[in-house]
């Protein structure tokens, strides 16, 4: 059993996503989106509040993870562009604010807290970046009959692109993390199936976890398509 810390979409939005984790006795430590009212009668998940607009309450959430999960084996960074879509689904200026704090702000927070911690304890720990794509208004020729997300979600989700490959660098640089970025997109057979998504999940981590050897650098820091059986090459394009 492994003590996952799973952040970047909230319950009860998450729910299906860490079923698979529970499923499989893992202990989980997941924010509840705000206003919102979770029952668990499940022990193994614990719930916590996160404003992701606020640098000291991401750094107050990872103690609370630290002190209720004792240690933290792996930490899944999930972005999901079609939940953003669906949340954020106008450009209007008086929703930009609270559009970049829920999209680019608390990654930012958090990946920089995440570093700063682990440099001074150095725990042992598997950190993936999950970006679940939604076609922008560019590449939407591609993708007949896709809707598009709007102008704050398509820049949101370049920017997480951006975090992950640059975090991976940096968390490959401490020895005891083994850093993976991973996309899902609308050709992929898990697009949307959130509790199929989380199976892979589980299963690719668990893979890692049984190498003898750290993966190299290159296949730490090169996009893996989800569904895929190993870390590979494969360019996320």
């Amino acid at each position: 059993m492994a003590n996952v810390l799973i952040l970047g979409k909230d319950l009860p939005e998450s729910t299906d996503f860490i079923k698979s984790f529970e499923l499989n006795a893992h202990k989980i430590f997941t924010p509840v989106k705000t206003g919102s009212v979770i029952s668990m009668d499940n022990d193994n998940i614990i719930t916590c509040n996160w404003n992701k607009a606020s640098a000291i309450s991401t750094k107050a959430m990872l103690i609370q993870a630290e002190s209720r999960l004792e240690n933290i084996d792996r930490i899944i960074i999930y972005f999901d562009a079609c939940h953003f879509a669906e949340t954020f689904q106008s450009d209007r200026v008086d929703e930009i604010t609270a559009a970049m704090e829920n999209m680019i702000y608390g990654y930012q927070y958090l990946v920089t807290e995440l570093l700063t911690r682990f440099r001074q304890k150095a725990p042992a720990c598997q950190i993936v970046f999950l970006l679940q794509t939604a076609p922008s208004k560019a590449s939407i020729s591609k993708n007949p009959g896709a809707v598009p997300c709007n102008l704050a979600v398509a820049a949101a989700q370049k920017a997480f692109e951006a975090l992950a490959e640059n975090a991976a660098y940096s968390f490959y640089d401490l020895n005891s993390v083994t850093p993976v970025i991973a996309y899902c997109d609308v050709s992929n057979a898990l697009y949307r199936q959130e509790r199929e998504l989380g199976e892979w999940v589980l299963s690719f981590t668990e893979t890692i976890s049984q190498m003898k050897n750290r993966p190299t650098l290159k296949q730490c820091t090169s996009w893996v398509k989800a569904g895929s059986k190993s870390l590979g090459l494969s360019l996320f394009k």
